[in-house]
């Protein structure tokens, strides 16, 4: 599938929407605060696909949102699937 790439840019805004702070989502994800910061920063253009799925579990979207397969958090690209 071409196009998978991680978006910093919506981990960032989903992050701001919620209220969420790098340092809570590191808790939760048990990720240092340093990685999330780099991710949401754009500056860690490789993330694996267990970080990914940390993230979006605990900030409630999909993976398919984070890694730009679907334009809507809640529901997964039938592709992908």
């Amino acid at each position: 599938m071409d196009g998978l790439v991680f978006r910093d840019d919506r981990l960032d805004a989903w992050m701001e929407a919620r209220g969420l702070s790098s340092a809570e989502v590191a808790d939760m994800t048990e990720l240092s605060y340093n990685y999330l910061y780099m991710l949401r920063m754009g500056r860690r253009p490789n993330v694996s696909a267990v970080n990914v799925m940390r993230i979006a579990l605990a900030i409630g979207c999909t993976v398919d949102y984070l890694c730009n397969a679907s334009d809507d958090p809640t529901k997964r690209n039938p592709r992908t699937q």
